[in-house]
């Protein structure tokens, strides 16, 4: 007769469920770090300066990023330039459902050693995103910027839901203490249970008027 060993099958099961425990808590602390690490690449960018800061000094302050860098193709042959990509995610999160696949990505790109643009996207499945740049370059006529300033705010939304696509886009004529503000991104999103589903949860610093 099959002698069944409840004890020993008990202590196996409870095993198997911390090293589950574990392994979930784990995934969700890779998330929060990505997270953070995130955060400190975009406060290191806000002090990078299009049209001023070196390729080379760049490339040196986002080593320590390096880990997150995309390692596709890094040169515009089309626009003679090079640029650098890092995507960030919230794996755990989304593998676990407790909230959908959201992505951050941050790009640098460089022309003549310079950095010649930054920007960052926040992307949620299934329809939310915001994005920031600011470029050296004139912006395209998206709206109908303030007199004398070059600076877009572009929302475009499906009423009555909340907005789900948002591009902020400054050059170098928009003031550096207005641009520096556009900087101030909040990452929260990323590490949250369900969808934030509106991109101006995470560019708020866009939202925000500069003193005086």
């Amino acid at each position: 007769m099959l002698t069944v060993h409840w004890p020993r099958i008990i202590g196996v099961a409870m095993v198997l469920f911390v090293c589950m425990l574990l392994l979930v808590f784990t995934a969700i602390g890779e998330s929060y770090y990505e997270r953070a690490q995130a955060g400190k690449l975009v406060d290191l960018l806000s002090n990078v300066y299009v049209g001023v800061t070196k390729e080379r000094e760049t490339r040196k302050l986002s080593q320590p990023f390096s880990r997150f860098r995309d390692l596709g193709q890094s040169k515009d042959a089309t626009r003679g330039d090079s640029y650098e990509v890092y995507l960030f995610r919230n794996r755990a999160f989304a593998l676990l459902h407790l909230a959908p696949p959201k992505f951050f990505c941050v790009v640098i790109r460089y022309k003549n050693g310079i950095v010649a643009e930054k920007s960052v996207q926040y992307f949620e499945e299934p329809r939310c995103s915001g994005v920031m740049t600011e470029t050296d370059q004139a912006t395209k006529k998206v709206g109908t910027p303030p007199p004398g300033r070059s600076r877009e705010v572009y929302l475009s939304s499906s009423m009555p839901s909340p907005v789900f696509i948002m591009k902020v886009t400054d050059n170098l004529s928009v003031p550096l203490a207005r641009r520096r503000l556009d900087w101030q991104i909040d990452l929260s999103c990323m590490t949250s249970i369900g969808g934030c589903r509106d991109p101006r949860k995470v560019l708020r610093g866009a939202l925000l008027e500069t003193a005086g």
